[in-house]
């Protein structure tokens, strides 16, 4: 199917329309002439499509025949223009070398975010889009990307003609506690004991104590007999109603950006390492402008990706408009931080009752918060037995 399109394309093609009366007698004498077509309309009148040497032959039997299309259209019309000639010239020149250069570059073993960032890693050593990889030392590119980045336990970049196969494998995060020696369970907070879960060790403080950050919950060090004493890493849960606390303020002058209207736009032609800019260049102030960055691949016929993007650059202009806030205002900005804070400040703890007091200053509306949470607060802290 590709190879019948890029063969139309050269040889150039026409529509060719037949009234209903002849539509036989065009498709016995295209069957008999084996000539082929492609139908691209039939209802009151029956049209199809030819390549433009086989058009001419229908002409006794076409109420009429359409324009040309394809390359020998593009010939007749900018046939004297020979700069177009040197520049096809060159493009063909370039895509015979470029066979030896990395066109496109596929990521497997991670998704999303990762997979950016390992392109951007292989970029920094070296390897990317327009990279020569028939003079890449692969073997040294895996163990320099694992001596360098520790987000990946191995990789392996194989190459299968101008496209790159990245395969990975992310590293897992080992577990550097050792509960292997003596632990004591200390407060990580101060609070209220509400509950107590030891799993290794005796527990020393008892529901509704209060205790004070680092004191001791759950020690190590366990009586054994009269006079010995055994030793464990001791580990497990206490619970704890404790208090946290987180202020919001709001200035009472806001800035709002209000966009003017005026925006320039650059658009760039990327090819492997090479830039050309298709737009002028335009004098912008970057604290006045909004940039915004939109990238695309291009492919032919939509489905092979080729080695070139297209890249805009949009900048908008903005102004930063004054405007006081009323303690309205200020109101509704602390109900959409709230959730937000209160959700940062909990960290998992489960939430008792929330409390605030308000005050302002010349320049800002302030809310104190007073967070009453239940919350685990034991934590492990080594100790050294000699």
């Amino acid at each position: 199917m590709i190879i019948k399109r890029l063969v139309d394309l050269v040889v150039g093609t026409n529509t060719v329309e037949v009234s209903k009366e002849n539509t036989k007698e065009t498709a016995d004498f295209l069957i008999k002439e084996k000539i082929g077509f492609d139908i691209v309309e039939d209802g009151e009148s029956f049209v199809i499509r030819v390549r433009s040497y086989d058009a001419k032959k229908l002409a006794r039997f076409a109420d009429r025949i359409g324009a040309v299309r394809g390359l020998p259209r593009v010939f007749k019309r900018y046939g004297k223009r020979w700069g177009i000639y040197v520049g096809a010239a060159i493009f063909c020149l370039t895509v015979v070398i470029s066979q030896r250069l990395v066109w496109r570059i596929d990521v497997a073993g991670c998704d999303g975010e990762m997979k950016e960032t390992v392109l951007k890693n292989l970029e920094s050593l070296g390897f990317t889009y327009g990279t020569d990889f028939k003079k890449t030392d692969f073997d040294k590119l895996h163990n320099d990307y694992l001596r360098k980045f520790d987000d990946m336990a191995w990789i392996s970049v194989n190459m299968k003609g101008t496209w790159a196969n990245v395969e990975v494998k992310e590293a897992s995060i080992p577990d550097t506690e050792d509960h292997s020696g003596v632990m004591n369970v200390v407060a990580a907070e101060s609070g209220i004991i509400t509950a107590i879960e030891p799993e290794f060790g005796k527990a020393v403080v008892r529901v509704g104590d209060f205790v004070s950050e680092g004191e001791l919950l759950i020690s190590g060090i366990i009586t054994s007999g009269e006079d010995g004493l055994r030793f464990a890493p001791s580990d497990g849960r206490v619970f704890a109603e404790v208090r946290r606390n987180f202020s919001i303020e709001i200035p009472k002058v806001a800035y709002e950006k209000k966009y003017t209207g005026e925006e320039f736009t650059e658009k760039k032609l990327i090819f492997f390492k090479n830039c050309v800019k298709l737009s002028g260049n335009y004098r912008i102030s970057r604290n006045e402008y909004d940039t915004i960055y939109n990238k695309e691949r291009l492919s032919l016929f939509g489905r092979f990706p080729l080695p070139f993007f297209k890249e805009e650059v949009v900048y908008k202009e903005y102004e930063n408009e004054e405007r006081e806030l009323s303690y309205s205002d200020a109101s509704e900005e602390f109900e959409v931080r709230y959730p937000r804070l209160l959700s940062a400040t909990l960290d998992g703890a489960k939430l008792v009752s929330v409390s605030f007091r308000e005050s302002e200053s010349d320049s800002s509306y302030i809310r104190e918060y007073e967070v009453v949470c239940e919350a685990d607060i034991a934590e492990q802290k080594a100790i050294e037995v000699k």
